[in-house]
């Protein structure tokens, strides 16, 4: 399935918008995540399995999503 939208993420994604959880995850992903202000994640066995990055915070359906893992 391709992923290229808000619209497009599965119900078992979490949002992450808060900035101590962004940051974190920057902190986590390293320099190919820094442009981004939100991430939507699937979590896996104690470590993603996929992320998401997202400009801005207001997830509108018609947004574009970047994968980054």
């Amino acid at each position: 399935m391709d992923i290229t939208t808000v619209r497009d993420i599965p119900s078992n994604y979490t949002f992450i918008d808060l900035s101590q959880d962004v940051d974190s995850l920057k902190d986590h992903l390293g320099k190919e995540a820094d442009e981004y202000s939100s991430f939507f994640v699937l979590v896996g066995d104690g470590d993603y399995d996929a992320i998401y990055g997202m400009y801005g915070t207001v997830p509108h359906l018609n947004k574009t999503v970047y994968k980054i893992l």
